[in-house]
C-alpha cells in the first residue's frame, strides 16, 4: 500500500500510462475525453485510495462572440484547483489547471468546468493520448488532432531549441530572401494612450509586432503540441479544402521560413502567442481579434500569391 499521495500517484502513473483518442460521429478530428480519462484512471485511483475533487473556482471571464458563420456563441474561462487525496494517510495534492469552453446555449460553464477537470487528471498522472504515439501529424497536416495547449505542461521538454546564435544567423537570410510585394494594405489605427493599437491589425502591423516579440523570446522552447495546435487552430478557423496550405502561407508572409519546423523555436512560438489556439468542446477555436487577423492576412497573401 502507498505511504501518501506521492507514492500513491506514482503508482498509478505506472499503471496508466496511456489513453487512446476516439472519435465521435460526424466529426473529422479525434480527442480524448473526460469519460475515457476516469474510465483508464479510476480503476487504479481506488486501488491506491485516492479521491479526487474541485475545491474551488476562480479567474471566470465570460464573453460572447460571433462566428465566421454568424452564429452568437459563448464563451467561459475559468480556474480550478483539483485536489488529490491520499485517504489512508490524509495527505493531499492541489493541481491547478485551466478550463476553457464554448456553446450556442447554456453549457459554456459545464464545459469549462469539464476541461479543467480533465486537464488535472492529464497533468497529474501525465497521461498520453493520441492515435499512435509514433504518427507525425505535423509532417502529415491532414489529420485534425484534439491535443489542448495546455497540454504544454508536460511536453515542453521534447523540443529543443537551435543556440542563439544560428537563430540570428538563420532568421536573417529568411528575411532577406523575401521577394518585393506589393504595396502594404494600410495600418491599424493610431496607438491608443497605451501605446497598442487597437486590434484587429493590419498584416504589416502585425508582421512587425512579431517579428519583435521573436527577438524577446530567444532561448525559449515550443513543444510539438504547441506547433501542431497553431497550425490546427489556423486550418480549422478557415475550414475550406485548402486550409492546410492557407496556413503554410500565412506563416511564411509573417516570418519568412517555410514552416513551422524550419523557424527557430522563438519565431515559432512568438506566431503561438499571437494565435493563441485553444481547445473548447473538442474543437480548436480562435478569438474574434485573431480572427479578422486572419481574414486580412490571407487576402494580403492571396494578392501576393507568396509561395510555399
Amino acid at each position: 500500500m502507498s505511504e501518501n499521495i506521492h507514492t500513491a500517484i506514482n503508482a498509478v502513473m505506472k499503471e496508466v500510462g496511456y489513453v487512446q483518442k476516439s472519435r465521435s460521429g460526424g466529426l473529422n478530428y479525434s480527442f480524448a475525453g473526460e469519460a475515457a480519462l476516469i474510465a483508464a484512471l479510476r480503476p487504479a485511483m481506488v486501488e491506491q485510495n485516492i479521491y479526487c475533487f474541485v475545491m474551488d473556482v476562480r479567474d471566470v471571464e465570460t464573453r460572447e462572440y460571433t462566428t465566421g458563420n454568424g452564429k452568437p456563441m459563448v464563451n467561459v474561462s475559468l480556474t480550478a484547483n483539483v485536489c488529490f487525496t491520499h485517504a489512508p494517510s490524509a495527505t493531499s495534492v492541489i493541481v491547478t489547471a485551466r478550463g476553457e469552453g464554448s456553446d450556442s446555449g447554456d453549457k459554456a460553464n459545464n464545459k469549462a468546468m469539464t476541461g479543467a477537470y480533465k486537464y488535472a487528471l492529464r497533468q497529474t498522472f501525465l497521461i498520453e493520448t493520441g492515435d499512435d504515439p509514433d504518427d507525425n501529424h505535423e509532417e502529415r497536416g491532414s489529420q485534425s488532432t484534439h491535443t489542448p495547449a495546455q497540454r504544454t505542461t508536460v511536453s515542453q521538454a521534447r523540443v529543443t531549441p537551435p543556440p542563439a546564435a544560428k537563430l540570428q544567423a538563420t532568421a536573417e537570410p529568411a528575411a532577406a530572401a523575401t521577394p518585393a510585394v506589393s504595396p502594404q494594405p494600410a495600418t491599424s489605427a493610431p496607438a491608443n494612450s497605451n501605446g497598442k493599437k487597437p486590434r484587429p491589425l493590419a498584416p504589416a502591423d502585425l508582421k512587425d509586432i512579431i517579428t519583435r516579440k521573436a527577438e524577446t523570446l530567444k532561448g525559449r522552447k515550443i513543444s510539438d503540441m504547441q506547433k501542431r495546435d497553431l497550425s490546427k487552430g489556423i486550418e480549422e478557423f478557415f475550414a475550406t479544402p485548402d486550409a492546410n496550405a492557407r496556413c503554410k502561407q500565412i506563416e511564411k508572409w509573417l516570418t519568412g521560413f517555410d514552416s513551422l519546423s524550419d523557424m527557430p523555436a522563438n519565431v515559432a512560438i512568438a506566431l503561438y502567442e499571437w494565435a493563441k489556439p485553444r481547445v473548447a468542446d473538442g474543437a480548436y477555436q480562435i478569438d474574434a481579434d485573431t480572427g479578422k487577423e486572419l481574414e486580412l492576412l490571407w487576402k494580403q497573401v492571396d494578392s501576393e500569391s507568396v509561395p510555399f
